[in-house]
């Protein structure tokens, strides 16, 4: 076997996402770090890391093109950290099995699960696979009951409107939002501007970048940084600020918020 492993040729993938589901993979460095250690002795082609959600089909670039590359035989095997990090949706899964069954794909190495190309190994790989499935199935159905319940209660799920802030520290799905002390008295002041008739849209937009400063909350990839007009005219036409908010989006059922709104509903 160890003769047999030195004459294939192995791609390294690794994957995470930032997807719910995800957040407890190890970092994209770890699972190549560990790989390399328990597998540093193979031929190896390493990949580019790949930060995509394996939830549905078709989504992920290096993974498409790792398996177009495995086709023409390239490799004959892949090591990745578990098997789920290699699929969580039955059709990419299924690619996996066929490239095992015609014999493209000689082996597969994972740092915390052991797979033997049989025909009992393929079928515990199906399982595995769809284990993987079913937990992000039932994950995701929890998130939205989550949500649902979010936002019967008078809390609209995602991200806060411009003015108000998410809280960090209640129990998930059960965060509320409050008024964010830097910018909603600002922001409260530009609705005042616009109701008078008085403002045009960009000249409250220039007021607000040139003379008060304003600027969007830094996030994880973006810094600080100043309002445009597209975002003003969003604000302008949010029922948020009013106090109330579509859940699901689209589905027209409206429901009233417990944050303070900005503006009455007349």
């Amino acid at each position: 076997m160890e003769k047999h492993n030195q004459t294939i040729k192995y791609f390294l993938y690794c994957r995470k996402s930032t997807d719910e589901k995800d957040r407890q993979a190890l970092s994209l460095e770890s699972q190549e770090e560990e790989a390399l250690k328990k597998f540093g002795n193979l031929k190896i082609i390493k990949l580019p890391h790949e930060s995509v959600s394996a939830f549905e089909p078709y989504k992920r670039p290096t993974f498409k093109d790792m398996i177009e590359r495995i086709k023409k035989g390239e490799a004959q095997g892949i090591i990745a950290w578990h098997p789920d990090r290699l699929s969580r949706n039955p059709i990419d899964a299924a690619q996996i099995i066929y490239l095992l069954d015609i014999g493209a794909l000689k082996d597969l190495k994972f740092c915390s699960y052991y797979f033997d190309n049989s025909p009992e190994g393929k079928m515990m790989l199906q399982i595995t696979l769809s284990q993987s499935k079913y937990s992000s199935d039932k994950l995701s159905k929890d998130v939205k009951r989550g949500l649902d319940k979010k936002a019967s209660a008078g809390w609209r799920p995602g991200l806060a409107a411009l003015g108000y802030l998410n809280s960090k520290t209640n129990i998930k799905g059960e965060e509320i939002i409050y008024n964010d002390p830097e910018r909603f008295n600002l922001i409260k002041q530009m609705w005042q501007m616009m109701l008078t008739g008085n403002y045009t849209v960009p000249q409250i937009l220039k007021i607000a970048n040139n003379e008060w400063k304003l600027r969007l909350p830094a996030t994880k990839k973006r810094p600080a940084r100043k309002l445009r007009l597209t975002k003003l005219y969003q604000v302008f036409t949010t029922p948020f600020y009013y106090g109330w908010y579509e859940w699901p989006k689209g589905s027209v059922n409206w429901i009233k918020g417990n944050h303070e709104a900005m503006i009455t509903d007349d």
